[in-house]
Parts: C-alpha cells; sequence; structure tokens
C-alpha cells in the first residue's frame, strides 16, 4: 500500500483528480484499474469503515460504473450500480448512472427508479410532487399499479415520478421523459388542467419559459379566473422578461387576492421599472419600505429608480442603506462604486471597489478589478499633483 494511505488515514486520497485525467484522456479502462486498485487497498486499511464507504469506496465503484458506460458496456455498469446501492441507497449519482445506463438498453423499467426516488425523498423528509396524499412511503407498493393500469391518476403519478427524480439527481435523462409523460396524459382527458400546470413546471425546470407559459395559459383557458394560474403565468412572464405582460398578470392577481404581499410588489415595482413607470414604481417600494425596512433588495432597487430619474443623492443614500443591510453584496457594492466613478469622486469610487476586492470577487472579474483600482489610484494621484 502506497506511504500516504497508509499514514494518512483521516484524510484519504482524492481520487477525483486522477479520475478527471483519465476522463480527459478518455482512458475509461484506466480509471477502471485505478478504482479497483483503491477499492482493494481501502478495504483492507486501517481506516474506519465509515470512511472508507463515504468518502473512497462508494465513489470509487461510482466512477468504474461511470466509466462502463462511457465504454458502452451497459450491462457492468448497472451491476456496478447496485453495488454501490447495497452499501449507500442514498447516493443520488448512483440512480443517475442506472438510469442513464436503463435507457441505453432501450429498458425502461419503473421499479428501479421509483426505488431511488424513495431512497431521495426519504432522505429529505419530502412529498413527491403532484402526488396529494401520498407521502414517499407509498411510492414501490403503486408503481406496479402505475403499470397495470393505464388510468389518469396513475399516468400522471408516472409523470411526476420522473419529474421529481429529473430534479433531484438532475440528469437530463428523465426531462423528455417527464415531457412525453404528461404529454400522454392529456392525451388520455385534455381537460384535466391541473396537468397543464404539472407540464409548465418541468418545461420552468428546465428554463424553457416558452413551453411553460403556453402550458400555463392553456390551464387558465379552462379555469379562467384561478388565482394560481395567474400568479404562475405572471410569474413565467416575469423569468422570460415580458415585464409589460407580467405587470398585467399580477394585477389581475391582486384584485383577485384582494391583499398583497412583499415579493409580488417587489416584482411589480420591477415590471414598472422595466416599462419605464419609474413613478410607480418608486410608490411601490416606497410603501414596502416603510412596512420592512430590513429588504436590502428593495432599497436596492429605489436606488437603481433614482438613478433613472436622476436623483443621486437619493441614489447613493438607498445604495448605502442596502449595503448597511447586505455588507458582502458585490452587486449593489459595485453600484455604488461606478456611480461615485462616473461622478469622478475617484476618491469614494475607489473606496468601494477596494471593498469588493476585500470581500473577493469571481475569478472573471479579478484582472479587471485590480486593473479599474490601478486606474483610479492613477487619476488621484495626477489629481493631487
Amino acid at each position: 500500500m502506497p506511504d500516504d494511505m497508509e499514514n494518512n488515514n483521516e484524510n484519504p486520497i482524492d481520487i477525483g483528480k486522477t479520475v478527471d485525467f483519465y476522463m480527459e484522456t478518455k482512458d475509461y479502462d484506466g480509471i477502471i484499474s485505478f478504482c479497483e486498485k483503491i477499492i482493494k487497498d481501502y478495504d483492507n486499511s486501517e481506516i474506519s469503515p465509515l470512511l472508507r464507504k463515504n468518502l473512497l469506496k462508494v465513489p470509487a465503484l461510482n466512477f468504474i460504473t461511470l466509466a462502463y458506460k462511457e465504454k458502452g458496456n451497459y450491462a457492468a455498469a448497472i451491476k456496478y450500480c447496485y453495488e454501490v446501492i447495497k452499501i449507500l441507497p442514498e447516493s443520488p449519482i448512483t440512480y443517475s448512472i442506472l438510469a442513464s445506463a436503463y435507457e441505453h438498453t432501450g429498458y425502461l423499467e419503473l421499479k428501479p427508479y421509483c426505488m431511488g426516488l424513495y431512497k431521495l425523498l426519504d432522505e429529505r423528509e419530502k412529498k413527491c410532487p403532484f402526488i396529494d396524499g401520498f407521502t414517499c412511503l407509498t411510492l414501490p407498493k403503486l408503481i406496479d399499479e402505475c403499470k397495470r393500469k393505464c388510468s389518469y391518476k396513475n399516468s400522471i403519478l408516472i409523470g411526476g415520478l420522473f419529474y421529481a427524480l429529473y430534479i433531484y439527481t438532475k440528469n437530463e435523462i428523465f426531462y423528455p421523459i417527464s415531457i412525453k409523460q404528461f404529454l400522454n396524459t392529456l392525451k388520455l382527458h385534455p381537460k384535466k388542467h391541473e396537468t397543464y400546470l404539472y407540464l409548465s413546471c418541468v418545461y420552468k425546470e428546465n428554463k424553457d419559459y416558452k413551453e411553460a407559459i403556453k402550458a400555463v395559459a392553456k390551464a387558465l383557458g379552462i379555469k379562467p379566473n384561478n388565482k394560481n394560474y395567474i400568479y404562475q403565468l405572471g410569474n413565467l412572464y416575469y423569468k422570460s422578461e415580458k415585464y409589460k405582460l407580467a405587470l398585467k398578470m399580477f394585477e389581475k392577481y391582486l384584485k383577485l387576492h384582494k391583499k398583497s404581499n412583499k415579493y409580488i410588489d417587489y416584482i411589480l415595482s420591477k415590471s414598472h421599472f422595466m416599462s419605464n413607470d419609474y413613478k410607480s414604481a418608486i410608490n411601490l417600494i416606497d410603501k414596502n419600505i416603510s412596512a420592512d425596512s430590513e429588504n436590502a433588495d428593495f432599497y436596492e432597487l429605489l436606488g437603481d429608480l433614482y438613478s433613472k430619474t436622476c436623483l443621486i443623492d437619493k441614489t447613493i443614500e438607498n445604495y448605502k442603506k442596502a449595503i448597511y443591510i447586505e455588507p458582502l453584496c458585490l452587486r449593489i457594492i459595485f453600484k455604488l462604486a461606478d456611480l461615485y466613478y462616473r461622478l469622478e469622486d475617484y476618491k469614494n469610487s475607489l473606496k468601494y471597489y477596494e471593498k469588493m476586492d476585500e470581500i473577493g470577487p469571481p475569478d472573471s472579474l479579478k484582472d479587471d478589478l485590480k486593473q479599474v483600482i490601478l486606474e483610479i489610484k492613477s487619476k488621484l494621484k495626477e489629481i493631487n499633483n
């Protein structure tokens, strides 16, 4: 056994880095050989069983399954997936690889997916989306019935299963399967408005807002005054940057709901802002700030609005209030630094740019930030001379 394996019992080697190298060169046999050796060495080591299982054996086995899948040996990939599941039934990546391997064999047996979903949901103590009245504990018992009877209830259950697997495993394979299942469900019962909402949720999860909007609009066509559908449509319009339509939907929602909430008021304000109706946006934000003076988002948006109306003192005042509440928010700090720069107040601009540097910007901005700081220091030197 190598010395670093034997002497570093609390911090075993990071096998991921070596596997990444093999992956880059597509040396899948190298991954399998390397991981098999890791498993053999650590099975015989003095490291605690829990450490071996969670930090070494399971990752090594998962890398082996992935390598076999990439090689096209799906039977071997499936075999090793079940080895991992025996050791750690709550491993999401394993169910993800298992699903992909099954898909390549043309075999979509629902039971393994259902069991995987059951473990994932049980671990998070959540209910499966779309299955009102059924906790995750009932899913394994229901899967056989889903396969036997092609009823609306069972069809939508299967769509929900695949959607939940898509969310929890992040495996793209489940996205088209879930979409297809919900579309099949609509063929069984085209007037079930709830199905359109479920379908829109899957589209939204994949950021396909155009299709999500179409689905909710169809649900709303069946149930014109459904507050939930109006709200969902407004939210989708907002996410797809169709602010005037978002504004229309949220105003309709508030009329039906007969009461406001901060989140909708914030989106309404943003919608007014994007529609260049700054006065309405400012009035709405002012109303909320009086009720919630600790909300940095409101102060930031108010600063943006005053900037558009050229009330610079109020812009600075509100940005500072936002930073006081959220002192590490790089976005707000940048707005203030940039505003001072445009006002040629280089001393204050430098102060906030250096604050950004102190907090630590994303790697992609580090070089640009250093360049701006050097430029401002140069300008200040010229002014002082």
